[in-house]
């Protein structure tokens, strides 16, 4: 599953989160590629004083919607993770 189908599917693999449009998916993704290649983020576990930084100085009203969209990939990674593990489990 690719992060964009993680986004639009979030409410149904996370309970208690909201339902994200379509619209909004896109943008967190556009938002993540857009950090991935200005180097400010590159797949951390955690959220760093350098990243939040690097996102202050190149966007504007960044800290409103940067760290966001790190927070949320974050927990993508660990929802791979987990799926993988679970299907070792299995097999």
């Amino acid at each position: 599953m690719e992060f964009i189908e993680y986004l639009k599917k979030r409410h149904d693999l996370q309970p208690g989160t909201r339902m994200l449009s379509d619209i909004s998916a896109e943008q967190y993704a556009n938002r993540l590629h857009n950090l991935q290649r200005k180097g400010i983020y590159q797949g951390q576990s955690d959220i760093t004083d350098l990243m939040l930084q690097g996102i202050e100085k190149e966007y504007k009203r960044g800290l409103d919607l940067y760290p966001r969209t790190i927070r949320y990939y974050i927990e993508y990674q660990s929802y791979l993770e987990r799926l993988e593990k679970c299907q070792e489990a299995i097999k």
